[in-house]
């Protein structure tokens, strides 16, 4: 009884994983710290498991991935990366992947091709580009951090917010050039042909540097005066608006004698006419 009761479950288990689940593999470089098991995610959601590795003939690696059938099927250009969750273990990997569009879809078995995946970076590739004087620098420049922080550990920590929204301003600053790289290109581009016809003139540029030069050694050499001119130019400011506030009462003044000028000069553009022409005939006397 016990037999066919194990037999019943076991029955069950593979009919659930055939319909729950949905494999398809993934062609990656380097698999480096993978191992069976990691999870495989979607916008940070666990939706599957990595069930397998092996070698490819080209010295590549192939993934077998489980996905959940809810996530069923994957379209073309899905990515995988490789992202690291933590250093504390070699097993720590997750394979995210980033859904495709709209296009086919990835059938069981299928597979997503090495230029749609990214592996991870390992930390020792990292450590190794420093050489040894870069890496007593940066040695140097963390005790140099953590004794500047000594004491004041909390508030440090509560600063370290604040960095959050700064990434993500500059993500979306990275993000709104990356949309705009046409436009980024053609800046690009008349900046090199701006440098290139600067370039063409450097002995243009090397005058005008040279005069600049002469120019603000002779504004040094003037310090003083400016000096004195810039302290009497506030009184010669106050002095000023005072002028102005006086000529404004001076302008109503002459209002009534403009008023009283317009009669006049009604046919001063006849007379002015005319008398250009007797100037033109007139004869010098003297």
């Amino acid at each position: 009884m016990s037999v066919l009761v194990a037999a019943v479950l076991l029955v069950a288990l593979v009919l659930l994983r055939g319909d729950g689940t949905y494999e398809v593999n993934a062609r990656i470089i380097n698999a480096g710290n993978l191992v069976n098991g990691n999870l495989v995610t979607v916008a940070g959601e666990s939706v599957g498991l990595l069930e397998d590795v092996e070698l490819t003939d080209d010295g590549q690696a192939r993934l077998r991935l489980s996905i959940n059938s809810e996530y069923a099927p994957l379209r073309e250009g899905t990515r995988a990366i490789v992202r690291k969750r933590s250093l504390s273990s070699i097993a720590n990997d997750t394979i995210e992947l980033q859904l495709g569009p709209d296009g086919p879809a990835l059938r069981e078995g299928d597979e997503i091709p090495a230029i749609n995946t990214e592996s991870a970076v390992p930390i020792d590739s990292v450590l190794n580009t420093f050489d040894p004087v870069a890496r007593l620098a940066v040695g140097k420049g963390l005790k140099l951090f953590r004794d500047f922080n000594l004491g004041s550990e909390d508030r440090s920590q509560a600063a370290l917010l604040f960095l959050n929204p700064a990434i993500s301003s500059g993500s979306r600053l990275f993000q709104e050039l990356n949309a705009s790289r046409p436009e980024l290109e053609r800046f690009i581009d008349a900046t090199a042909a701006l440098t290139t016809d600067l370039s063409a003139r450097d002995d243009q540029l090397a005058g005008l540097v040279t005069n600049l030069g002469t120019t603000m050694s002779a504004l040094a050499a003037e310090r003083g005066n400016l000096g004195d001119s810039l302290e009497q130019l506030p009184t010669f400011l106050r002095r000023t608006n005072t002028t102005f506030v006086n000529l404004r009462a001076s302008l109503d003044d002459l209002d009534p004698l403009v008023a009283a000028s317009k009669p006049a000069t009604e046919n001063l553009a006849p007379f002015l006419r005319r008398l250009r022409i007797v100037a033109t005939e007139s004869v010098p006397v003297f």
